[in-house]
C-alpha cells in the first residue's frame, strides 16, 4: 500500500490561509489531482504551483474538521471517470489539493508525496470494472474560520458513507415495522441466526428446508476459532454470512452429490496471519494429474492446516466439499511457460476454500475470459450492490478494524505471476502470488 510524506502547503496555500485567518475569505476547496512526477531530497515543495507531472483530476466526496487546526479530505482516485478513462496506467506518486483564492483564481494549496518505492499503481481502464483507491489527507487550515467543498457532479460515494446511510434508513423503517427480505426492492442487511445451531443448520441445508427455517442470503452467525502460535491460543469470533443458498444444485456433477446446500463466507477476514498465494513465486505449478493451480499452491495447505487446526471440534464433519469447475493450467508440450488458463474441469475443493473472481462480481476483468468464469455461479451475497459485501476487514485493536485486501482463488490472465485479489475498496485487483494478504473463511454445509 502506498505510503506519503506529510502533506505541505505551498506558498499559495499559506497566502489564502493568512487571508482566511484574517477574516477576508473562506477556504474553498475545489478538486484534488494526481501524478507520477519525481522530487529529488529535499526539494521545496512550498514553492509548486502545479504537480510536477499530472494525470488526473478528482472531486473531494468527504471534509471534515479535525481541529481548529486540520481538516480531513478523502476522495477516491479511480481509472473510469466521466471527463476520459484513463488509457496509461501509472504510479500514484504525488497528490495535489486545490483550493479557490478570491486574488488568484484556483491554486495549489497542499501537496504530498509518496515515500519512494511505496507507490500505489493505477491501472488502465479495462472496460470491464474501475479500479479505485481511496485517498485520505490531512491540511492545514488553521482558525480558518469557514471551510468547505465546492460539489461536484459525478462524485462518487463513499462506501462507509453508504453504509451509513443505508443503516440510517433501516433504522428508520424498523421505527415503522421493520422490513423483510422478502419485500420487493428493499435492501436486507441480514439477522443473526442465534436460534440455531451449526449442527441444526448443518441439518436444515442438507434438508433444503432453509425457507421454511426463514433463513436467507445475507443472514450470519457467529463461528469462533482458535489458533495457537508459539503455545499461545487465541480466539477468534468470525461472523459467517450466507453467500448462497443452493447456488449450484442445477449442476448435476455427481449423482451422490447432494444438491441442497449452504455456502458461508466470512464478514471479516482471518486475522491470525497474512498468506501468500504460492512459495514458488508463480501461479501455474501444476501437474498432469492436477492441472488446477489452486489445488497446488500453498494457499491450500494453509486453508487445511487452518481446517484442521483452527475450527471448532468436530465442525469438519458438518462441512460438505464443494464441487465445481475450476480453470486448469497445464500443456504436457511446454508446462512451464504457460501465462493464461488452457481449460476448466470439475473438480472437488477442501473443506475450506476461496470464491473465484465470477463467483465473486459476476464477470471476469483479471481471470480468462473463457475459463476462469464456465460453470461457476455468482454469489447473490454479492450481486445487486453487493458492494459492501465484498469490502472485508480484520480487527487490528479493540474497538477499531481496517478493511484491507483478501486473495481469491482466480489466477490473472496473461501472466505467470499473479493472482486477482478484492482490494480493501471492494473491487477487483491483482496481486504478486508471494504477496502476503488476508484470506476468508469460507465452507459449504
Amino acid at each position: 500500500m502506498a505510503n506519503f510524506h506529510s502533506a505541505v502547503l505551498t506558498k499559495d496555500g499559506i497566502e489564502l490561509l493568512a487571508k482566511a485567518q484574517s477574516g477576508l475569505t473562506a477556504i474553498e476547496f475545489t478538486k484534488t489531482a494526481t501524478g507520477d512526477g519525481v522530487y529529488a531530497e529535499g526539494e521545496s515543495l512550498m514553492e509548486k504551483t502545479a504537480l510536477k507531472s499530472q494525470k488526473q483530476e478528482f472531486p473531494i466526496n468527504t471534509l471534515s474538521i479535525v481541529n481548529d487546526a486540520t481538516v480531513y479530505l478523502k476522495f477516491i482516485i479511480t481509472n473510469k471517470q466521466e471527463s476520459g478513462d484513463l488509457t496509461a496506467g501509472y504510479y500514484v506518486k504525488e497528490v495535489g489539493v486545490f483550493a479557490n483564492d478570491p486574488d488568484k483564481g484556483e491554486i495549489l494549496y497542499s501537496i504530498a508525496i509518496a515515500v519512494t518505492d511505496q507507490w500505489d499503481y493505477l491501472p488502465a481502464y479495462n472496460s470491464l470494472l474501475p479500479s479505485t483507491i481511496t485517498m485520505e489527507f490531512y491540511t492545514e487550515v488553521a482558525n480558518a474560520e469557514t471551510v468547505y467543498i465546492t460539489a461536484s457532479d459525478g462524485v462518487y460515494v463513499l462506501q462507509e458513507d453508504f453504509d451509513q446511510t443505508i443503516a440510517q434508513i433501516y433504522q428508520d423503517m424498523n421505527v415503522s415495522g421493520g422490513i423483510s427480505p422478502a419485500d420487493d426492492n428493499m435492501i436486507y442487511l441480514g439477522r443473526e441466526l442465534t436460534e440455531f445451531s451449526w449442527e441444526e443448520l448443518s441439518d436444515i441445508a442438507k434438508a433444503g428446508t432453509t425457507a421454511e427455517h426463514d433463513i436467507h442470503v445475507g443472514d450470519y452467525k457467529t463461528l469462533t476459532l482458535s489458533h495457537t502460535e508459539r503455545d499461545i491460543t487465541t480466539e477468534y469470533p468470525i461472523r459467517m454470512q450466507v453467500a448462497g443458498i443452493n447456488t449450484y444444485a442445477a449442476f448435476d456433477f455427481k449423482s451422490n452429490y447432494p444438491k441442497h446446500h449452504i455456502d458461508w463466507i466470512s464478514i471479516e477476514l482471518y486475522p491470525p496471519n497474512t498468506y501468500i498465494w504460492n512459495e514458488s513465486g508463480n501461479n501455474d505449478l501444476v501437474t498432469s494429474n492436477m492441472p488446477c493451480p489452486m489445488h497446488n499452491c500453498i494457499m491450500r495447505s494453509y486453508l487445511g492446516q487452518i481446517a484442521s487446526d483452527d475450527l471448532p471440534d468436530g465442525f469438519k464433519d458438518l462441512i460438505v466439499s464443494k464441487y465445481m469447475y475450476m480453470e486448469e493450467k497445464y500443456d504436457e508440450k511446454d508446462p512451464s511457460s504457460l501465462t493464461s488458463a488452457t481449460g476448466a474441469s470439475a473438480n472437488t475443493i477442501d473443506w475450506l476454500w476461496l470464491p473465484s473472481e465470477f463467483e465473486i462480481f459476476g464477470t471476469v476483468a483479471y481471470g480468462s475470459m473463457r475459463w476462469a468464469s464456465i460453470g461457476q455461479i455468482q454469489y447473490p451475497l454479492f450481486a445487486n450492490g453487493g458492494q459492501v459485501n465484498r469490502i472485508k476487514a480484520i480487527v487490528v485493536e479493540e474497538g477499531r478494524v481496517s478493511n484491507v485486501p483478501w486473495w481469491t482463488m482466480t489466477i490473472t490472465e496473461g501472466t505467470t505471476t499473479e493472482v486477482a485479489c478484492i482490494t480493501e475498496n471492494g473491487v477487483v485487483g491483482t496481486a504478486n502470488v508471494l504477496t502476503k494478504l488476508n484470506i476468508p473463511i469460507c465452507f459449504r454445509l
